[in-house]
C-alpha cells in the first residue's frame, strides 16, 4: 500500500511568504509529521511518500528509510499540483493542516474529489469543525456542554461586547479568537464584561467570542472509523495554556488523575456522538471545571485532523499508533498504555514527567 502524508506547514506552504501563518504552526508541523513518518515506517508493506519543502532535517533513521519517498516541492506552484501529481501512485492520503481560511478543507475536498482514499478526516467533518462558531452551535444543539458564546459580525472594541451578548451573562472574562483558528494563533483574553469599558482588545469581524471557562485545560485524542461507524477514545491529555498569552505550551500524557481522565473521556465522546462520522484523528479540546461531579466542564473546540498530541500519546502507547489510523493494519482491540505520564512540548521533545 502506498500512503501519501502531507503536513501542509512543512510540505510548502511557508514557500509564499505572504502566507500569514505563523512560525509556532510550523513548529508543531514539524513534530507531528515525523512522529507520523516514524510510525508508518514501522508498519511492513507501507510505502510513504511525504511531501517535503526541503528545510526538515530528518533523523538517520528517517533519512536512510527505503520505504519513505520524499518529493520535494521548492515553489508554491508546486503545491497547488502536489495531490493530482500523486494519485497515480498513491492509494491513499494522510493531510494534516490548519483550518485557517479553509486551508484543511480546502485539500480534503481536493483529495476526495481526485479518488484519494483519506485516512485522515472527511470533508464533511473538516467543514463543521473548521468554523468555531458553527462547532459551539452544533454541539449547544445536540446538549453538548460549550461556553456561550458570539460572533463578531463586524469589528469594534472590547467596550461594545455588552450590546453584543445576552443579557445577564456573568462570565469571569472572555475569550476572543478567530471563528476559523489554529494552534491559538490570534487568541486574546478579553475581560469581563463590568470591566469592558476600560478595555482596548480589539475585536475583528468574524472573531469568536466566548466566556471564559476556569479549570483544567485537557484535549481528547479520538481514532474514528466511518464504515463501521464507531471512534476509539486514546487516553485523554492535559494542556499546558500560558494563563496570560493563552498560548499553547505542549502538554502531560496520558491527564494524571484519573476521575478527570473519565470526565474528559465522556465529554469527547458527547461531542463525537454530535458530529458527523469520519475517519483518521479528531481532535476535541476541553475544559474540566472546579465541579465534581462535571457540571462545569466544556467543550471548546474540534480539531478535524492529528494534533500534537498524538506526539505524547505515542510515547506511552505500548504499541504503534499508527496501526489504528491504517484500515489494512487496524487491530480490533485497543492499544495498551504504560502508566507513567510524559510531558511534552510543541515541537515534539518527550520527556518523563517530574
Amino acid at each position: 500500500m502506498n500512503v501519501l502524508v502531507w503536513e501542509f506547514l512543512t510540505g510548502g506552504a511557508l514557500l509564499d511568504p505572504s502566507a500569514p501563518l505563523a512560525d509556532s504552526l510550523r513548529i508543531e508541523g514539524r513534530a507531528m509529521v515525523l512522529a507520523l513518518l516514524e510510525d508508518l515506517l514501522a508498519i511492513e508493506r507501507l510505502t510513504i511518500h511525504w511531501i517535503d519543502d526541503g528545510r526538515n532535517d530528518l533523523p538517520a533513521a528517517l533519512d536512510q528509510a527505503k520505504s519513505l519517498k520524499r518529493h520535494l516541492v521548492s515553489e508554491p506552484a508546486d503545491v497547488e499540483h502536489a495531490l493530482p501529481r500523486h494519485r497515480a501512485h498513491c492509494d491513499a492520503v494522510f493531510l494534516i493542516a490548519p483550518e485557517t481560511g479553509g486551508t484543511l478543507l480546502r485539500w480534503t475536498r481536493q483529495a476526495e474529489e481526485l479518488g484519494y482514499r483519506l485516512v485522515s478526516a472527511g470533508s464533511q467533518l473538516v467543514s463543521i469543525a473548521s468554523d468555531k462558531w458553527r462547532t459551539n452551535r452544533r454541539l449547544a444543539a445536540a446538549g453538548v456542554p460549550v461556553p456561550p458564546a458570539v460572533l463578531a459580525r463586524a469589528p469594534c472594541r472590547a467596550d461594545a461586547l455588552p450590546s453584543l451578548l445576552p443579557p445577564g451573562d456573568a462570565c469571569r472574562g472572555w475569550v476572543a479568537k478567530p471563528a476559523d483558528g489554529a494552534g491559538s494563533q490570534g487568541i486574546r483574553r478579553v475581560p469581563s464584561v463590568g470591566e469592558a469599558a476600560t478595555a482596548t482588545v480589539p475585536i475583528r469581524s468574524g472573531d469568536l467570542i466566548e466566556c471564559f471557562v476556569p479549570g483544567i485545560p485537557a484535549a481528547v485524542l479520538a481514532v474514528s472509523d466511518r464504515e463501521n461507524g464507531t471512534s476509539t477514545l486514546l487516553p485523554a491529555t492535559r494542556q499546558r495554556i500560558d494563563p496570560d498569552s493563552l498560548a499553547y505550551l505542549g502538554g502531560v500524557a496520558p491527564l494524571e488523575d484519573e476521575s478527570l481522565r473519565a470526565r474528559a473521556e465522556q465529554l469527547a465522546r458527547q461531542a463525537l456522538d454530535a458530529l458527523p462520522r469520519s475517519q483518521g484523528l479528531i481532535g476535541i479540546d476541553l475544559i474540566l471545571g472546579d465541579a465534581l461531579d462535571g457540571s462545569r466542564d466544556a467543550v471548546i473546540e474540534v480539531n478535524p485532523r492529528m494534533t500534537t498530541s498524538y506526539v505524547g500519546l505515542r510515547a506511552v502507547c505500548r504499541d504503534n499508533l499508527a496501526r489504528w489510523l491504517v484500515p489494512e493494519e487496524a487491530r480490533r482491540f485497543p492499544p495498551s498504555w504504560q502508566d507513567a505520564p510524559v510531558a511534552f512540548d510543541p515541537s515534539g521533545q518527550v520527556r518523563p514527567l517530574q
